[in-house]
């Protein structure tokens, strides 16, 4: 059996004041009916089991937990392959960095200003 706490205002500032340690409050709010998220979103959180639950590394490099669907799956097969690609697209810090230089339409646009 399942029971959410009701994530208002009050019981919510009630929370903080006690320090209390656990799960975000939101966590219950997003299965609410007054949380405006995707009903299908709040069946699939609504229906996790702690099995369910994976962690990770997020995308800002911070601990990440999330409901394992197979979007997710298919995300965290291919992680190391779009970090790659995404640090191969960067310059290297030590690479001193060029000079802007704008094309001839914005420099038309500039000077007609």
């Amino acid at each position: 059996m399942r029971v959410y706490v009701p994530a208002t205002l009050s019981t919510v500032a009630e929370l903080v004041e006690r320090r209390a340690v656990g799960p975000a409050p939101v966590a219950a709010f997003a299965v609410t009916a007054e949380c405006d998220a995707h009903p299908e979103f709040k069946r699939v959180l609504d229906e996790a089991t702690p099995e369910d639950i994976v962690e990770f590394t997020s995308v800002a490099g911070l601990p990440a937990r999330a409901v394992r669907t197979p979007w997710l799956d298919k995300y965290l097969r291919n992680e190391l392959r779009l970090k790659e690609k995404a640090l191969a697209s960067v310059t290297s810090p030590e690479a001193r960095p060029g000079r802007f230089r704008p094309d001839d339409q914005l420099l038309a646009y500039l000077e007609a200003l």
